[in-house]
């Protein structure tokens, strides 16, 4: 047992708000594992090979799908997946910015990049841009 001192407050272990904290943040992620699963099925086809929470130059992507193209290149497609009522600017720039490091590394790969979305991707969003 913790000794007290009058008028302090002790604490055997994590807060009732860390603890609601973190049940949200796992709801989230099962919430948003769901959707990547979903988005991966779409690109489940014959040849191409899947990979969900890939990560690549230290970044994570949601969803890494490699295939060939016409001419037998290997083409990655990396996929960002939001499961939300709308998309926000600094969602798009946040994949952006992820996809800028990778490009860094590997500019002389094929990628291409999607945005998987099940909301509201608004005009802000549409038009966003790196510096």
């Amino acid at each position: 047992m913790v000794p007290t001192v009058p008028g302090k407050r002790t604490s055997e272990g994590p807060s009732r708000k860390l603890l609601a904290a973190k049940a949200r943040g796992h709801a989230a992620d099962a919430k948003g594992l769901r959707f990547e699963s979903t988005v991966q099925g779409y690109y489940a086809k014959p040849g191409w090979r899947t990979h969900l929470r890939k990560r690549l130059v230290g970044r994570e992507f949601d969803l890494v799908v490699l295939t060939h193209d016409d001419w037998g290149t290997e083409v990655t497609l990396l996929v960002e997946c939001k499961d939300k009522q709308r998309v926000t600017p600094s969602d798009v720039l946040a994949f952006l910015a992820k996809l800028q490091k990778l490009y860094e590394k590997y500019s002389d790969s094929q990628m291409e990049a999607v945005m998987a979305y099940t909301g509201e991707l608004p005009k802000d969003a549409r038009e966003c841009r790196t510096g």
